[in-house]
Formats: structure tokens, C-alpha cells, sequence
């Protein structure tokens, strides 16, 4: 968010860049100040990128970079709860999981409560985003995805199910997890997995087969082009 700072600095000779002294560093830093409170102003209202934007520059000047201008910018950026989350509240970078399209997954079938700190999808802020080096989707607690993975048992919407497997998939999650359910849509968490029967017949007691769920087969297996 581009804006214009007028102040007395200590000039050189061409009265054109400025001196490395003291004077110079503290009214940048009084600067960093008045940006900084700009900043928490502007999260006051709707919950939104605003005053990350704020913090953003597009390029550094090397005399303000010596004067530790843009390190006071880098530390507010890294320190102030200005990233705004799915559950419309603000956190600090450090408490924040970036991924735009997990987090529109999550926000479009209200997982919100499951996942609460990611952050809120956007498409105009992405290449803000991908310079700031945020937690990515292996840092998401393993205990948000287990409660996603058992509140889609709800849905009979099979879609929802297999956008998540293929976001864990894009994502190349590895912790253990029971992902595929049976024909009434209960977790298959032990025992051997086959692919849908195309007969109907009985088992014994003592073995222990399940199948997957015939809409689920068939939609994961389109969508991941399995043969």
C-alpha cells in the first residue's frame, strides 16, 4: 500500500540521499513507529490483508537499509498479529498456516472451528504471501486434520472427501490416517481394503475384508486418473 513520508533528514551534498547519523536513524526509526500504529489502526475494522499490505515494500534502498530502516519493517511484519485467519481473527506470523487452497477448502465446507489459524484465502495477495516464507501445509497440527477427516463422515457428499485425500495428496501429507470409508460411511481403520465388490455375497466372521465405498472409488479414481 503505497504512501508518501515527508521529514527533515540529514541530507548530503546533492540534498538527494541521506546521511548515515544518528539523527537520521531516529527519525526513521519514530518513522517505523508511526507506520507500525498505522498498521494496528487499520485491523480495527473488517478482518483483512490491509495492514500487511501496509508493512510491504516492493524494493529496498541501500542508505535505508544501512540505517536498519526495512530490519525494523521485517521485525513489525514478523511480530505483529496482522495476518488475517479463516476464523476472521488476526495472529501473528509465527501462529499462521499459509496454503490458499486448503484454506479455501476449509472455508467453502466450514471446517473453520477444525483449522482456525489459517490464513484467508486470497487471490491478489499471493505473491505478498509467497515472499514472506510462512509456515506451510506440513506445519497444519495433526489433530485439526483428524477432525476434519472425521466431521466429512457426516456428509454424504462423497466430492468433499475426495477434494481433501487429493489435497493431502498435493500437500504430500505422511502422518497415518484412516481416509477411506465403507458402504455406510464409516472409517475403514483396520483389516484388509479391496476395491468395491461388483457381487453381493456373505462373509465369515473371521475374515476380516472391507471394501470402499463404490461413489468414493469411483470419484478418487477419476479425479487422481487411477486405472
Amino acid at each position: 500500500m503505497p504512501f508518501i513520508v515527508h521529514g527533515t533528514f540529514d541530507l548530503d551534498s546533492t540534498r538527494n540521499q541521506l546521511n548515515k547519523t544518528d539523527k537520521n536513524k531516529f527519525i526513521l526509526t519514530k518513522l517505523v513507529e508511526l507506520i507500525i500504529e498505522t498498521a494496528k489502526k487499520l485491523t480495527e475494522n473488517e478482518v483483512s490483508y490491509k495492514a500487511l499490505e501496509f508493512l510491504n515494500y516492493s524494493h529496498e534502498n541501500e542508505v535505508l537499509d544501512k540505517l536498519g530502516f526495512y530490519q525494523q519493517i521485517k521485525s513489525a511484519i514478523a511480530d505483529l498479529a496482522i495476518y488475517p485467519c479463516v476464523d476472521n481473527e488476526y495472529r501473528k506470523k509465527a501462529g499462521i498456516v499459509y496454503n490458499n487452497n486448503f484454506s479455501k477448502f476449509i472455508q467453502d465446507n466450514n471446517f473453520v472451528r477444525d483449522i482456525p489459524y489459517l490464513l484467508k484465502p486470497t487471490e491478489i495477495q499471493q505473491k505478498l504471501l509467497e515472499k514472506l516464507e510462512l509456515n506451510a501445509f506440513n506445519t497444519i497440527n495433526h489433530k485439526g486434520i483428524e477432525s476434519v477427516n472425521k466431521r466429512i463422515d457426516k456428509r454424504i457428499d462423497k466430492s468433499i472427501r475426495v477434494a481433501f485425500i487429493c489435497h493431502l495428496i498435493d500437500n504430500d501429507y505422511k502422518k497415518q490416517l484412516s481416509l477411506l470409508v465403507d458402504e455406510t460411511n464409516v472409517l475403514i481403520s483396520s483389516g484388509d481394503i479391496y476395491t468395491p465388490a461388483n457381487l453381493d455375497f456373505s462373509l465369515p466372521d473371521y475374515v476380516h475384508i472391507q471394501f470402499v465405498n463404490k461413489n468414493l472409488y469411483y470419484e478418487l479414481s477419476e479425479k487422481i486418473k487411477v486405472t
